[in-house]
């Protein structure tokens, strides 16, 4: 029988850092060299690069930026001398560098843990949308927004797989995921869903410190890296024990060891571009994750070539895309007229069916903090 304590065990588990291939493109010829100088002498500038290894500052600067990315260095900081992260070359080959208190998966999943009784405010003037508290959904039921004709459009969170939302900065797409985020914390236990969220412009730093997150909130570009390995190799090991159970799916594995033996993973990334380094790891997320109960929703302002892979995109068939600024962002989404939408407003595209207007719905942030707050002092 699945022991859920033991195997969610992954929570606390240290996240490797080497053999990603996302890492395994090609390095500097001199890599190695340079990770063992600035090792051994504890100093990581160009200037001493350029000293003892006789090169010009163009490619030393390019080298520290591959000892950065391999987080064997730190970042810079002013005038400070850069940090060096790990305390020799064959360490970090061999186990990656030292993470810090926050890399680690130190929420734990309460298995006792209730969903407290919510009551969400219905204010009388909301500027667009239906408010959360007035919309009627089941558990892992995303309520997307209304049509024309005031019918809610909903999807199953196992149904949906992965979401691309687009949206220019005005256009209310973030507000959009604090009604999917807050939808489903009112009605599910961590023990049905889990959550992962890497958010470069901080939006959702207030859902930090609840009993659903894997993880801290993550910010940063460069441990988002980690984070993408991290799920990459639930991935795998959700595959491993599918096979060793002799299915195929998340749902058939169910069938054999209980309705909660895996919760559902919602990875939720809040990106100004998808960067190469990113591109790897989450072109086997969008292809393989949805078997393995791992979804992927994916905010971005445009998703132009610039901005999002055509690779990635069409791994992604799904889209919620709120206003765009010009006719050609709106046709690189992948639908048309979005350019013309209202504020909440939104395009909807499930499964390369046909396009949906709808009004999203609404979600203040009283009800956040407080619906944040209440589950906080459960756990207290």
């Amino acid at each position: 029988m699945f022991d859920f304590n033991t195997t969610l065990g992954y929570c606390r588990r240290r996240m490797k850092y080497t053999d990603f291939a996302l890492l395994d493109q090609e390095k500097d010829p001199l890599f190695e060299d340079a990770a063992r100088l600035v090792i051994e002498h504890q100093n990581a500038s160009a200037s001493f690069l350029q000293r003892k290894m006789s090169l010009g500052y163009a490619r030393a600067a390019h080298i520290l930026d591959e000892l950065q990315m391999a987080r064997i260095i730190g970042p810079m900081d002013g005038a400070k001398p850069r940090d060096i992260l790990v305390e020799s070359l064959e360490d970090f080959q061999q186990n990656g560098p030292p993470l810090a208190k926050s890399d680690y998966f130190v929420q734990p999943i309460t298995i006792n843990y209730r969903v407290p009784d919510f009551k969400l405010t219905v204010p009388n003037d909301v500027g667009w949308g239906k408010p959360l508290a007035a919309t009627k959904y089941e558990p892992l039921e995303i309520p997307f927004g209304h049509d024309g004709d005031g019918n809610l459009d909903t999807v199953r969170l196992d149904d949906l797989n992965h979401l691309l939302v687009v949206g220019n900065p005005l256009s209310k797409k973030m507000e959009f995921l604090d009604s999917l985020l807050l939808s489903q914390l009112i009605k599910v236990t961590p023990s049905q869903l889990n959550l992962v969220l890497l958010d470069e412009s901080n939006y959702l730093n207030l859902y930090k410190q609840l009993p659903h997150l894997l993880m801290p909130v993550v910010n940063d570009h460069f441990k988002g890296l980690s984070v993408i390995k991290w799920t990459v190799e639930e991935i795998k090991r959700r595959q491993k024990m599918f096979t060793e159970a002799g299915v195929r799916n998340l749902s058939s594995y169910r069938e054999l060891s209980g309705s909660h033996a895996l919760p559902e993973i919602l990875l939720v990334l809040r990106m100004f571009d998808v960067s190469e380094e990113y591109e790897y790891g989450l072109n086997l997320i969008s292809s393989y994750g949805q078997h393995t109960g791992i979804h992927l929703v994916m905010v971005v302002d445009q998703a132009s070539g610039k901005y999002i892979s055509s690779r990635l995109k069409s791994n992604i068939p799904n889209r919620l895309v709120f206003k765009t600024t010009s006719v050609s962002d709106s046709s690189t989404a992948g639908v048309k007229g979005a350019e013309k939408l209202g504020v909440g407003e939104a395009i909807l595209r499930l499964d390369s069916s046909g396009e949906k207007k709808i009004t999203t719905i609404y979600t203040s942030e009283k009800d956040i903090s407080d619906v944040i707050h209440k589950i906080q002092d459960q756990q207290a």
